[in-house]
């Protein structure tokens, strides 16, 4: 068992905190601040929740038809379309995605040196970080280089 986990949580921050100061991080900040102050975004939530927790109050009284029902939902959906079709929406799911990719991309690397280190420990392939590289770090198996079979310049085997 780990003793002291002090550093690892404190790396942990730090690595929180990095995602936090990014671009991404703060494209989507700002678009989720735009989307809620947006008077027609606003007007259009609030209207799909009324509408839908009455439909739904119609489906657990049994009150509505089913052409009563059928309607209703082409009505949800509409409103839904036009709720997407919201620039402030569209602005904050796309800033949403993005960092959402971001962070999983940052994880992706993480996780694959994890994975990389545990095959190493056992005796498996193991791993070649570049750091050199102009695109950021560059994760492959050991040997895979051009340059004939190790890591390459400025790149070392974990």
């Amino acid at each position: 068992m780990v003793k002291d986990t002090t550093i690892y949580h404190e790396k942990a921050k730090e690595l929180g905190n990095m995602l936090l100061s990014s671009e991404a991080y703060r494209r989507l900040i700002v678009a989720r601040e735009a989307y809620s102050q947006d008077a027609e975004a606003n007007e259009l939530n609030k209207k799909i929740a009324d509408f839908n927790n009455s439909l739904q109050f119609g489906i657990k009284m049994g009150t509505l038809t089913t052409d009563e029902y059928r309607e209703a939902i082409v009505e949800l959906s509409d409103m839904e379309r036009k709720l997407q079709n919201n620039e402030a929406v569209k602005e904050y799911f796309n800033a949403e995605e993005e960092y959402n990719q971001f962070v999983g991309s940052v994880m992706g690397i993480v996780n694959k040196i994890l994975d990389n280190m545990g095959k190493s420990l056992q005796g498996g392939p193991k791993m070649c970080t570049c750091g050199s590289n102009p695109d950021g770090p560059c994760y492959s198996s050991c040997g895979s280089s051009t340059s004939g079979g190790g890591c390459g310049s400025g790149c070392s085997c974990v």
